[in-house]
């Protein structure tokens, strides 16, 4: 989902269980926003995987939400925070979610463009 937000284009996706090699990520996105589930199962190197290709992916921001596929979160929290590379913020039970919900916000109130994210 494409959002234009203050002269910055947010993209937001979620849910790839490990195909996030086959998302097109809009060239024009300053701000990406993974929102969770980016990966199938709980191997430290599956997570890993899906670190790296994201801190890959041109953006000013890269915003990361653990989801419910990210186990490693809630199991190994310390060991699971280690395997982020620098480029990528992790926003976890804390005021940080007060930046994302004030970003979401206008999704509630039709102020986006909605478009499908493509898989190659």
């Amino acid at each position: 989902m494409i959002i234009p937000y203050k002269n910055r284009t947010i993209f937001a996706f979620s849910d790839t269980h490990g195909l996030h090699s086959r998302l097109t990520i809009p060239s024009e996105a300053d701000i990406l926003i993974c929102a969770g589930d980016g990966i199938n199962g709980i191997e430290k190197q599956e997570l890993s995987d899906f670190f790296n290709w994201y801190a890959a992916q041109p953006a000013l921001l890269r915003i990361f939400v653990a989801g419910n596929h990210e186990l490693l979160f809630d199991l190994c929290p310390d060991e699971a925070r280690l395997l982020i590379p620098r480029g990528i913020r992790l926003l976890e039970n804390s005021g940080n979610m007060m930046i994302l919900h004030s970003i979401l916000l206008p999704l509630v109130h039709g102020y986006i463009k909605q478009s499908k994210f493509q898989m190659k």
